[in-house]
């Protein structure tokens, strides 16, 4: 089976979403609408992109018109469409022409599809063999490649290799001499460079050094212009109707302004600037700040308080129980808990300049010791006498203790959760942090019982987005290897739907015309072929998107082929 997109989707992303229809009927399904007043209807009547009428079929009938387009949902299941709790959008779009790592089950897999890689791609700009999505947790090996590795695909091309999480990677024996990164080369606070038992860099980096050095490789020859259309259709397959580019550089906010002047942008994107590294981008554009302009606004800040914790660069108050491999010639440390990326007088900074311009700051935080030091900033501004902190959230979530809920619903910051990490790494975190800790990761019933605001995302590139997989994961909670942890997190399938749609908007700023199904909100919708509510949670994970609808246009349409 496939999915064919249709010739309606092709037409809108050649040339920009398409002016709002004048009245559309969607009828015979449905609609779960968000809202505890009138949780179900079986038709919406939109107006000129936006919410006229909710009821009954025989209601809405009566309201059309020679010029209404009806749409039969033949049973369908229609709600708001899907609104991306954290994603980089340009990062995505990026990796839509590099290689692909994520199926590599070997050091010798990765070595075969670099190779095959390069002999496809032999012009690449200034040479460069770039491949993302390995996994050690994956290979045989269980361990990170090595320079010595990639240099078996070629000591004359510089190759860079990004693992699934982002947060470290590997360069070759090419690149390192490029970079000029030596034995007497220092890694930034934040990051490590890797060190055989003689002192020489071994290829491998994490967090900051290699996140420095990654963004020095230059972008692909694609137009940017047709990767972001491409990217735009794996999303809008997914239902989702607005989307996340949460780390803003000067080049990325470059390509979405130039995909909004173009109007190629068929979702709403939100992004939020880095706000260590590109601090004044924000100020710099105030058209865009807090308002859409061709569909493309900033929405605030984004900061990093620590890595991954499949990469083992997670900061935590107690260590892991499995210890990353020697990254300076001696052995591992069984006390190893992580590492911050900057300290509380940093972090309190940002949070402060962010609360101070009125905008939301999104921080990365995985581990609790992270969580901690989160927690500490903003008691801290509330010492200070700072009331507002504009909905912050704390991304991620994955290892948060009860009580550290309660801090953040005290707080009022919003907790966007991760919980593919359920089925991808649930067993590499029951491994490297014990079942206790392992089993608790994205404790969505914990958050919301302590009234923390809960959203949801894939952090695309990492996991391609598909919020059907992550309600699977929140309502069944099973890893990869059967096992199912923490039942006792399992949130309902209404809960977690509202999580993905409804909490989302407010979020973003957007609940009062997004994220539920109500005369005057935007209509934006996803069609589903079952409804999520009546089928068994196990089963969740087979629903498809037949549909999705921006502004009452349907922009993705699906048909199943043989």
């Amino acid at each position: 089976m496939k999915r064919i997109i249709t010739a309606v989707l092709f037409a809108v992303l050649l040339c920009g979403c398409e002016k709002p229809k004048e009245e559309v009927l969607f009828y015979n399904g449905t609609v779960l609408t968000m809202e505890e007043s009138r949780p179900t209807a079986e038709a919406v009547f939109v107006r000129g992109g936006v919410i006229a009428h909710i009821g009954t079929d025989e209601e809405m009938q009566s309201l059309c018109t020679k010029k209404t387009e009806r749409i039969d949902l033949n049973g369908a299941t229609l709600l708001p469409g899907f609104i991306d709790g954290h994603s980089h959008l340009s990062q995505y779009v990026q990796i839509l022409t590099i290689a692909q790592l994520a199926s590599a089950e070997s050091f010798d897999d990765i070595v075969s599809i670099l190779t095959a890689y390069a002999k496809e791609n032999p012009d690449t700009k200034e040479g460069w063999i770039v491949g993302f999505g390995y996994d050690n947790n994956n290979l045989k090996e269980k361990a990170h490649p090595t320079k010595e590795v990639l240099d078996r695909v070629s000591t004359e091309r510089p190759i860079i290799i990004t693992h699934a999480s982002g947060h470290m990677g590997v360069f070759n024996s090419k690149a390192l001499t490029l970079f000029g990164v030596t034995a007497q080369t220092q890694p930034p606070e934040g990051g490590v460079i890797a060190r055989d038992a003689q002192g020489n860099p071994t290829g491998y980096m994490e967090e900051t050094a290699f996140l420095g050095y990654a963004s020095q490789v230059p972008p692909s020859d694609t137009d940017p212009i047709e990767l972001m259309r491409k990217a735009q259709q794996i999303y809008l397959s997914q239902g989702f109707t607005t989307a996340q580019d949460s780390l803003l550089k000067e080049k990325e906010y470059e390509l979405l302004a130039e995909a909004a002047e173009k109007e190629a942008l068929v979702m709403d994107i939100v992004g939020y600037v880095d706000l260590k590294n590109a601090s004044g981008l924000a100020q710099a554009h105030p058209e865009r700040l807090g308002r859409y302009l061709n569909r493309f606004k900033i929405g605030g800040y984004k900061i990093f308080l620590d890595g991954s914790p499949q990469g083992r660069t997670a900061w935590l108050s107690e260590p892991y129980l499995t210890v990353p491999g020697a990254r300076s010639g001696n052995e591992a440390d069984p006390n190893y808990c992580g590492y911050p990326i900057d300290n509380d007088e940093t972090i309190t900074a940002f949070a402060r300049t962010a609360a101070a311009q009125g905008l939301p700051l999104q921080a990365h935080c995985n581990g609790d010791a992270a969580a901690d030091q989160l927690i500490r900033v903003y008691k801290q501004l509330r010492a200070e006498g700072v009331g507002d902190f504009h909905r912050s959230v704390m991304v991620h979530s994955q290892i948060v203790r009860p009580q550290q809920f309660a801090d953040l619903a005290e707080l009022g910051l919003i907790a966007s959760m991760f919980p593919a990490h359920i089925y991808y790494w649930g067993d590499v975190h029951l491994k490297n942090l014990g079942n206790e800790r392992g089993s608790h990761i994205s404790a969505a019933a914990t958050a919301l019982k302590a009234g923390v605001a809960v959203t949801v995302h894939q952090d695309s590139p990492v996991v391609a987005p598909n919020m059907i997989e992550s309600l699977w994961c929140m309502t069944v909670r099973q890893t990869k290897s059967g096992v199912v942890i923490a039942p006792e997190e399992r949130i309902s399938p209404a809960e977690a739907l509202k999580a993905m749609t409804l909490s989302a908007a407010f979020q973003i700023g957007e609940e009062e015309s997004k994220g539920s199904i109500r005369p005057g909100k935007r209509a934006d919708f996803v069609v589903l072929d079952k409804n999520p509510l009546t089928i068994a949670p196990e089963e969740i994970r087979t629903i498809k998107v037949i549909r999705t609808v921006k502004d009452g246009s349907t922009v993705f349409s699906a048909s199943e082929t043989e």
